[in-house]
């Protein structure tokens, strides 16, 4: 049989039907099923036609068989058709859904992958700049030790809380003791160590 296809706003049918009883005809009794929709057979009744709304996208058979006075049933009559799915339900949609999904999915990694990046090298110029100035830092503290142990007077060094970080050897040699023997033997803080009035804190 034919397959009738059906665009999805013509997904409401109305089906009218009778039966070449002759003998006592308004008493004819159908049934009906459609396939595709309902699971059995429906009721005997004088009703000559039937409607459903809202079909779904599918194929569908619909059946009917009648039964006169002498309870004599016909042969089933069947009519089959296809509901089809809405533009937005079809095959193309769903590779155009796939598309649309893998391209936002490729520009969101593309947009993350160069925020990292521009991240990665606002980073590097940070570290950059800072090993510059490390760079220039221990160029100048070179050049003040090499000054420092050249003198014959002492130099001592000290951070910005009194620690002592380095003195020469002028200085080691008018105490009498290194560097790490001053550590171990004094605090290695001048504000703790020296008994001086005008250090403060």
């Amino acid at each position: 049989y034919d397959i009738n296809k059906l665009p999805y706003d013509s997904n409401r049918l109305q089906f009218g039907y009778s039966a070449l009883f002759y003998e006592d005809h308004k008493k004819t009794l159908y049934s009906y099923f459609l396939e595709g929709y309902s699971e059995e057979w429906s009721e005997w009744s004088l009703k000559t036609e039937k409607e459903y709304t809202n079909l779904h996208e599918g194929k569908y058979i619909f059946k009917v068989k009648a039964k006169n006075i002498f309870e004599q049933e016909s042969m089933a009559a069947q009519y089959s058709f296809e509901i089809l799915p809405p533009w937005y339900r079809t095959m193309y949609a769903y590779v155009l859904y796939a598309i649309a999904a893998i391209v936002i999915i490729w520009l969101i990694v593309r947009y993350f992958t160069g925020r990292l990046k521009r991240e990665k090298y606002r980073l590097e110029k940070i570290v950059e700049e800072r090993t510059k100035e490390i760079s220039k830092q221990n160029k100048e503290l070179n050049k003040l030790s090499l000054v420092a142990d050249r003198t014959s007077n002492g130099v001592t060094i000290f951070d910005s809380d009194g620690n002592v970080e380095w003195f020469n050897d002028a200085y080691a040699k008018l105490n009498g003791y290194s560097f790490e023997e001053f550590l171990a033997m004094k605090s290695g803080n001048i504000l703790n160590t020296s008994n001086s009035n005008e250090i403060e804190k």
